[in-house]
């Protein structure tokens, strides 16, 4: 095929023109959504990061509490305090009475949980079932973990369950709360 000189430099110059507009979509436009995404993933990286050092500031300023209350830094009303590990046990479920009382929550059941040894302390705990409505229970959780000694709840398993004590047409509902709470003592041995 033989063309003019005009139209070959013409066609040179055209398929020049439509080599130059294909770099940018198919060589820059890629290479841009690339860095894009990185852009992205350092972003999301340097968020990471920035909690990351929250937390490991937060785990220095915890591991410090946690040296210093084995290093018997906490105040003398921190810890359960008794001659016996049973006397302790006993005061404890004499003060689980006393605030059941002052709660207005019925105490059903409660039985003394083995001695457990953690961390350079023992936990002395018992297993409580009693009997309350919604206010009593709240009432009752707030008195056992806002007391010193220190204690804890675990295990909190509550059940509706159809009052006794009287039956209109509707039957009033009370609460069956199981609950474990225990407390530390000082010293590793049981």
């Amino acid at each position: 095929m033989n063309m003019s000189p005009f139209y070959s430099r013409a066609l040179a110059v055209a398929l020049l023109l439509a080599l130059l507009a294909a770099v940018p979509v198919f060589i820059v436009a890629p290479l841009i959504d690339t860095f894009d995404r990185y852009d992205e993933r350092i972003e999301l990286a340097r968020g990471l990061l920035e909690r990351y050092e929250a937390i490991a500031a937060e785990s220095d300023a915890l591991q410090e509490r946690l040296n210093k209350l084995r290093l018997g830094g906490a105040s003398a009303d921190t810890y359960l305090t008794g001659s016996s590990e049973a006397l302790v046990a006993a005061n404890l479920q004499e003060r689980v009475q006393g605030l059941c009382d002052q709660k207005n929550c019925a105490l059903r059941s409660t039985q003394a949980l083995p001695v457990r040894s953690e961390e350079g302390f023992r936990r002395v705990g018992l297993r409580l079932v009693l009997m309350a409505d919604t206010a009593g229970l709240l009432r009752m959780v707030h008195g056992l973990e806002s007391s010193t000694p220190h204690l804890f709840v675990d295990t909190l398993e509550v059940r509706g369950t159809a009052d006794d004590l009287g039956g209109d047409e509707d039957d009033r509902l009370g609460l069956e709360i199981r609950f474990d709470v225990y407390g530390f003592m000082q010293g590793e041995e049981a």
